[in-house]
Order: structure tokens, then C-alpha cells, then sequence
């Protein structure tokens, strides 16, 4: 039987997300596996007519250890 290494939790912030976040906690805990927290969301961007985009001036995300 493999054991899980790594476990994906996908969270909008919600109280049921933060419900799955604890019993994802839980069970890492148990098998010594590495929780993986990820949020997306969407970047509105003006465009002109023909759906082109004025300019994209954005830095990127820091990764966070």
C-alpha cells in the first residue's frame, strides 16, 4: 500500500473550505504528508475593441516556503 506524500487543498476561504483544510491537517499529520493551499482567482484586464489589451503591467506572485 503507498502512503499519500503530499495532499492538494483547494480553498475559496469559506467556512466549508476551512472545514476540508482541517481534516486535510488531520490526516497529514497521520501520514506525515505535505499540504499543498491553493487559491485562483481571475485578473480582469481592460481591452479595446477588438479584445487586445490596453497593457499588462503586473509583478508576479511570490512563492512562499
Amino acid at each position: 500500500m503507498s502512503t499519500i506524500k503530499k495532499i492538494l487543498v483547494p480553498t475559496d476561504f469559506s467556512d466549508t473550505a476551512d472545514n476540508a483544510l482541517q481534516a486535510a491537517l488531520i490526516v497529514a499529520n497521520a501520514c506525515r504528508a505535505e499540504i499543498y493551499l491553493v487559491h485562483f482567482y481571475t485578473v480582469l484586464v481592460e481591452t479595446d475593441s477588438i479584445q487586445k489589451p490596453f497593457s499588462w503591467n503586473s509583478e508576479p506572485d511570490q512563492e512562499y516556503q
